[in-house]
């Protein structure tokens, strides 16, 4: 059982619990990935049928029926059919019980989860803003389940800017970094501006501005309206001289959106430090330090990187850790500064082919793989393969190998990309850039 369904269950067994003397909850089980029909999808159909011309479609009890059709549809892979029964347990719930019903969340996360196996990204985006809106602003109760959900939808927008959706990408890396806020918020009042579980949230929010730099940076959009421009045609539509002023324009919007990224996310990552530090943490304050010296080091500051990377190497060593800890034993690929995208994972299993590349080659002291080759893809003979590995690490930017704070060239570096039918390579989850890896 998955880690999300573990907590999905104890979260509905207390349900049914603090709901013992009144009225039966129809959630009192677990929803589990690996729950089994007991019944077959024929048999739910007809007793459903036979419940709604007894009590109409609108009955309390029809929920639990509603809900034990669509587990079972999941589980034969009818995504779709699934996505009608749960969403009719949903709006039965929601409609006795209420918009802001807690117990609502895990049908919310099986429409998620059926919508997202059928590639439906605009109905994966609505139920994950359905999901925020369960609990009103004031609730303060329940914090540790709002950190959670909040957290959750930051990291579908990271997710979605990548995806085609009908939303702008850029706004949804603007709707991410407000969730972060929102969970921020949330968690110092719940348990102080100086707790720890602060530290994933400012993370995330790195992340996110430096998501932003990169999508502003490439000129895909104008950050100003949060709009894909239109194309100029300057022959036909503007005169010269418009043509550079609306050019010196889009340049300097560029240009704020990038200081500004930088300052939003150096301050995140220098709050999460000082967290860690007042927290007495030396070796996640080491982290913090490194993940800071990451940041520099992506903007091209490579002497303040350093002396970054110099005080988490300090912290360790004071830690009694190795000097060459494994931050720094070997080239990472970055950023880092938080975990990959939920998808990560799923698409690496979901790749039952196994197409991948082995590339080998060397990170300079700048962080750039160098003397690249591409040593054996499956399949053998895709050059298709071969050809997006070898973009996929000219195009990445390493934390190189630091020795005594300084960053040093480490040869003959060997990644295993994984590259699903979606195209891109990923790396494979869990593992870094290093030698034999």
């Amino acid at each position: 059982m998955s880690k999300q369904s573990s907590r999905i269950a104890v979260f509905l067994i207390l349900i049914a619990a603090a709901h013992a003397s009144a009225e039966p909850l129809p959630y009192g089980k677990a929803i589990a990935s690996d729950t089994a029909p007991r019944t077959s999808i024929t048999d739910y159909q007809a007793h459903i049928a036979e419940l709604e011309g007894e009590h109409g479609r609108d009955g309390f009890a029809l929920a639990e029926h509603w809900l034990d059709l669509g587990l079972a549809q999941r589980n034969a892979s009818d995504h779709g059919g699934a996505v009608d029964s749960f969403s009719n347990a949903l709006q039965i719930r929601r409609t006795h019980l209420g918009l802001h019903d807690p117990g609502q969340i895990p049908i919310i996360d099986l429409l998620i989860e059926s919508h997202r196996a059928q590639g439906n990204w605009e109905q994966v985006d609505a139920h994950f803003k359905l999901l925020a809106s369960v609990h009103p602003p004031e609730s303060r109760d329940m914090a540790e389940q709002l950190v959670e959900i909040w957290m959750r939808y930051a990291r579908w927008k990271r997710e979605a800017h990548r995806l085609p959706t009908s939303q702008p990408p850029y706004d949804h890396l603007v709707l991410g970094w407000e969730a972060t806020e929102h969970a921020l918020v949330v968690a110092a009042s719940a348990y102080g501006e100086r707790d720890q579980r602060l530290v994933e949230m400012l993370n995330l929010r790195a992340a996110l501005a430096y998501d932003m730099v990169r999508y502003v940076s490439t000129g895909a959009s104008d950050g100003m309206v949060n709009r894909t421009p239109q194309r100029i045609n300057t022959s036909l539509e503007l005169a010269t001289s418009e043509f550079i002023e609306r050019q010196n324009d889009a340049a300097i919007s560029s240009r704020n959106h990038f200081i500004h990224s930088f300052i939003d996310g150096r301050v995140a990552l220098e709050e999460a430090m000082e967290i860690q530090r007042s927290a007495g943490d030396v070796r996640g304050e080491a982290h913090a330090a490194a993940l800071l010296g990451d940041w520099h080091f992506l903007f091209s500051r490579p002497q303040t990187a350093a002396k970054r990377y110099a005080e988490a190497q300090r912290l360790l060593r004071a830690d009694g850790a190795e000097p060459a800890s494994a931050l720094f034993l070997q080239p990472r690929a970055l950023p880092e500064f938080t975990p990959a995208a939920d998808t990560t994972t799923k698409l690496m299993t979901l790749d039952n082919m196994g197409n991948y590349a082995l590339a080998r080659f060397d990170v300079d002291s700048k962080g750039r793989a160098r003397n690249i080759k591409i040593v054996k893809t499956r399949p053998a003979s895709s050059k298709d393969i071969a050809r997006k590995a070898r973009k996929h690490v000219a195009a990445t930017l390493f934390r190189p190998r630091i020795d005594n704070g300084k960053p040093v060239r480490t040869p003959d570096v060997e990644v295993r990309y994984v590259l699903p039918d979606a195209g891109g390579a990923r790396r494979a989850p869990g593992k870094d850039a290093s030698p034999g890896s």
